[in-house]
């Protein structure tokens, strides 16, 4: 993808690349995480025709389901790179992941790119998570459509238990996993988020 005249941006220590309307157009530290130059082509392609809200909504329209630094403009892109951030973490904790890294880091990058819907509702749908699989289809061919489908079943569960109706998968966790994240999630990425937030 070519940033033009963009400006690099670091936040919460990742790039961001920003153009001059704070228009963010590639979460390019992590699209660079991704080892299939297909995916890689595949994600950038799916940036360029995500609706223009994304880039500007905050990632709650009442504020009552997303910390503070995803509020206000620009705070969907805020919370997709936390999303990334935390990611990153559970890969170290999590290396049997390996092989899934690059549909999950998609996956997260594309997760509420259609949170209003299209065209725009003006507000968050209950059924965002089902909507990216037929709006990227075009997209399909780049990277075939047996990891196009696995991409999309992350993107659809997304949500876990509080989408309606749950998905099969959840529910699946050890009480020892369980204790285990609580003590590691709540260690590195809140102290990354904390080393930004508080400056």
């Amino acid at each position: 993808m070519k940033y033009g005249h963009m400006q690099e941006v670091s936040m919460y220590g990742d790039t961001l690349y920003i153009q001059g309307d704070e228009k963010a157009i590639a979460f390019g530290e992590y699209i660079h995480k991704i080892s299939s130059k297909e995916k890689i082509t595949f994600v950038e392609k799916a940036l360029e025709i995500a609706p223009d809200y994304f880039w500007h909504i905050p990632a709650s329209s009442t504020g009552n389901n997303h910390p503070s630094f995803a509020q206000g403009k620009g705070g969907l892109v805020r919370h997709t790179v936390a999303t990334l951030i935390i990611a990153n973490q559970l890969f170290l904790a999590y290396p049997q992941t390996d092989r899934d890294k690059d549909d999950i880091i998609i996956a997260l990058i594309l997760h509420d790119t259609l949170k209003r819907s299209y065209p725009d509702t003006g507000k968050t749908v209950a059924v965002h998570p089902l909507l990216p699989r037929e709006y990227y289809r075009k997209l399909s061919g780049i990277i075939g459509e047996k990891p196009y489908s696995r991409i999309m079943d992350l993107i659809e569960t997304h949500m876990g238990i509080w989408y309606t109706p749950p998905k099969p998968e959840y529910g699946r966790i050890s009480s020892a996993e369980i204790v285990h994240l609580a003590d590691f999630l709540s260690n590195s990425p809140l102290k990354m988020f904390e080393e930004v937030l508080l400056k």
